[in-house]
């Protein structure tokens, strides 16, 4: 494939895939204040069988694929086929499972032991109790039980695997709690921990950003980078400012995302459609996927003319910058909706966080 961009001709190579998130199922066992599906129309739906093998089979074309990440919006221990996906995926990849934690029972925790899962992200916005339950309406004494079945396991076992991994999702009202969540790692047995910004979804949660320029949140992150070097636990932070460099790690990894539906995806942010608030200003962002597994071969899909140029466009950040742009807050109409920016990209990556690394994705 070819495409002309100004005065030069680009060629394009069939290139690999490296890393897959599958969202198994888009339904969940929480309804978490932040959360996506508080602000979505999308239906709720769990992947077949017939198309989970389908995709198993798709992946054999991909000689460089080597992490399968259970991920998406979903829980996905809510699916009924969870262990078998599980189970089939390991066979072949690096796996990765991202989940609230609360539905490891003692079968499920064993299963996932036995396998040598690489690695589970639980996610845990608090240490306090309280603060928990305020921001995913549950106790996270039942996260912190669920995780220390797994890590008496691994002993028993004498298994360094699964790696056990922590993603904090920063807010106004949580920023004070991020050190205690390095405590709580400690504790736990938890090797790194992965902060993120709010991507807020309503008014209400514009407010509670850590990245206006009007909160003082280093206080607690250096607290907190104290606590988990001195436990030597790996750290990985967001950016709290807007800097001018953009880098999409879906596209620097060569990942991508399968949805429940068949939908190859280009990363998290196009998963779903909802409104995002980006510093006060609401944007409509619209499902976007380049085709369906059910339909056409997954290679085919990747390799096709349109997702490539979408590719390369975005990794070497060919798109305008609409979060910072003198025309952004003068009624623009690029930038009510991700459909189109204003140099004829479609979909728009103009306003995204992601690329910036305020909000980070496992």
């Amino acid at each position: 494939m070819e495409f002309r961009l100004s005065n030069a001709t680009i060629k394009f190579n069939e290139e690999d895939l490296n890393k897959i998130y599958v969202e198994i199922t888009n339904g969940c066992n929480l309804s978490c204040k932040m959360c996506y599906r508080n602000f979505w129309e999308d239906s709720i739906g769990f992947m077949k069988k017939d198309l989970f093998y389908s995709l198993m089979n798709q992946l054999r074309e991909f000689n460089s694929l080597k992490v399968f990440h259970f991920g998406g919006i979903g829980e996905p221990l809510v699916h009924p086929d969870f262990l078998e996906f599980l189970e089939m995926a390991k066979r072949n990849y690096v796996t990765y499972i991202s989940t609230n934690g609360t539905l490891l029972n003692e079968k499920i925790s064993k299963k996932i032991v036995d396998l040598s899962v690489d690695r589970i992200i639980f996610s845990l916005d608090s240490p306090e109790e309280q603060g928990f339950k305020e921001i995913r309406g549950i106790s996270n004494n039942i996260i912190y039980k669920n995780i220390k079945r797994i890590v008496e396991m691994k002993k028993e076992k004498r298994s360094d695997l699964p790696e056990l991994e922590i993603e904090f999702v920063a807010m106004k009202s949580n920023i004070k709690d991020l050190p205690g969540i390095a405590d709580i790692a400690n504790d736990l047995g938890v090797a790194k921990i992965m902060v993120s910004n709010l991507l807020p979804m309503s008014e209400e949660q514009a407010n509670e950003i850590v990245y206006d320029g009007k909160t003082d949140y280093e206080k607690y992150v250096n607290d907190f980078l104290m606590k988990s070097m001195g436990n030597r636990i790996m750290t990985i932070l967001p950016e709290f400012k807007l800097r001018t460099e953009r880098v999409c790690d879906f596209m620097e990894k060569k990942s991508t995302v399968i949805s429940w539906d068949g939908s190859v995806v280009p990363c998290y942010r196009f998963l779903h459609s909802y409104p995002e608030f980006i510093f006060g200003r609401k944007k409509m962002v619209k499902k976007y996927s380049f085709g369906n597994i059910y339909d056409k071969k997954l290679f085919e899909i990747w390799n096709s003319d349109e997702y490539m140029k979408f590719r390369f466009m975005v990794s070497m950040s060919l798109y305008p910058s609409c979060i910072d742009c003198v025309f952004a807050d003068k009624k623009c109409q690029f930038v009510l909706s991700t459909d189109l920016d204003c140099e004829g990209n479609s979909p728009s990556c103009g306003d995204c966080l992601w690329s910036r690394r305020i909000v980070l994705c496992p």
